[in-house]
């Protein structure tokens, strides 16, 4: 039982990467015009992407030869991925990036695509492959605080998210709980800022996860059965999917 509750506790509390930066889209995103010539979506710009992401950290902003140069590694990486992509879709892989950079709005016609399409979820998983390894290339006193302000965003929506649902569910979190709970998720933060920090590019997403479900079994512990029971509950009714059942080798 307290195995599957951190699961579903997982599952509430998980970030999505590009959401991660305050710029996700929870809308639809209009990918149907991508390869006709008369409307074609604009090219993911990889520069103006990272740019956005310092100024949004208030971090000290790229000069014109880092810009160049964290250019030139966004155009050798994306030859390594494009074809097998648009192979795969039938779609280019900087318009489909440029799509989810700049998503169409009010347009839900039939030819849509849902965020959690795999054309979506794809072309989002190499954005953001690539990004990280833009973001590597900058200036350690930039990507610092950089991770550090997108770890921090996740702490805060994690935090929010823990309490409200059971504030909600009438079994708020006592002071002494918050107070633990938020040592737990500043722990996490922390140790998130610095394993991507040191991948210096590399996937991390394992490591995340892995960290995550650390921080998920420590909260569960930390909650008295009737919150535990009010917090899979809460999930449930937010209509999250069935959390699927754990590997043996999990964590215990």
């Amino acid at each position: 039982m307290k195995r599957w509750i951190w699961l579903i506790v997982l599952a509430q509390l998980a970030v999505p990467a590009l959401a991660q930066d305050e710029g996700g889209d929870g809308g639809f995103f209009d990918l149907s015009s991508l390869g006709n010539a008369a409307n074609v979506a604009p090219e993911f710009d990889p520069v103006a992407e990272v740019r956005t992401m310092l100024a949004r950290a208030n971090v000290a902003p790229m000069d014109k030869k880092q810009e160049s140069d964290l250019k030139k590694v966004y155009e050798k990486e994306i030859k390594v991925v494009a074809k097998t992509y648009e192979t795969r879709f039938g779609v280019p892989l900087k318009e489909a990036m440029g799509a989810l950079q700049t998503p169409s709005r009010g347009r839900r016609g039939g030819n849509s695509r849902r965020p959690d399409s795999p054309l979506v979820v794809e072309a989002r998983r190499l954005s953001t492959l690539l990004l990280d390894k833009m973001i590597a290339g900058l200036r350690i006193d930039q990507q610092g605080p950089l991770r550090r302000h997108q770890s921090e965003q996740a702490r805060i929506a994690k935090l929010n998210t823990l309490t409200n649902s059971l504030a909600v569910a009438g079994t708020p979190l006592s002071p002494a709980q918050l107070t633990e709970v938020e040592v737990i998720l500043a722990r996490e933060s922390r140790l998130r800022t610095l394993l991507i920090v040191e991948a210096k590019g590399a996937p991390y997403q394992s490591q995340v996860v892995q960290l995550e479900a650390q921080t998920a079994e420590r909260l569960v512990a930390l909650l008295d059965p009737p919150q535990r029971t009010a917090y899979a509950a809460t999930t449930a009714s937010a209509g999250a999917p069935r959390t699927p059942r754990a590997p043996s080798r999990g964590i215990n």
